[in-house]
């Protein structure tokens, strides 16, 4: 087996987070997995079912070093044998949601505000760094723990949002 991409980095547990989440992402929604990497670009077809291996070991050596290993392995479907097809999607544009980049580090142009309304009510607000409020939290949590989940499960659920139109009448 040749190795296409190889990276091993120090990283934060939030872009480590942000990484896996963009991953599972593409996994999901997508026939295609594309990734960069000093300078590297991978885009790799996935199959419909995929093996997955989730491995735990502690160092023995006294260190407390723990390694947490996932490995996901397919065989690579076939290519189209629409002519058509397979060109459409070799010229489809990526968008950065489209493509997971290991080297650069995940920047935030935002800051979730945790605080007590006059109601004595926690809530939460995501500010752009230019001030501008992009999201509330719509409600007011009894405890700061349950908005603290709140923001989570917005910074969980946001990146792979669709973007819908409503009937404000309905």
């Amino acid at each position: 087996m040749s190795e296409l991409l190889a990276v091993e980095t120090q990283k934060s547990r939030t872009d480590v987070a942000a990484i896996l989440r963009a991953l599972a992402d593409q996994i999901d929604s997508g026939e295609t997995i594309r990734v960069s990497a000093d300078d590297r670009n991978e885009s790799l077809r996935l199959a419909d079912s995929l093996s997955f291996e989730l491995e735990i070991e502690r160092e023995s050596n006294g260190d407390q070093e723990i390694e947490l290993e996932l490995e996901v392995e397919w065989l690579e479907p076939a290519e189209a044998e629409d002519g058509a097809e397979s060109e459409g999607r070799e010229t489809e544009s990526v968008t950065a949601f489209d493509e997971v980049d290991l080297s650069e580090p995940i920047e935030s142009l935002g800051q979730f505000q945790l605080f007590k309304d006059r109601a004595d009510e926690w809530r939460w607000r995501l500010v752009h760094r230019n001030g501008n409020v992009i999201a509330t939290s719509g409600e007011g949590y009894t405890t700061k723990r349950n908005a603290k989940k709140g923001i989570r499960s917005v910074l969980r659920n946001a990146p792979g949002a669709a973007i819908t139109e409503t009937d404000e009448s309905a």
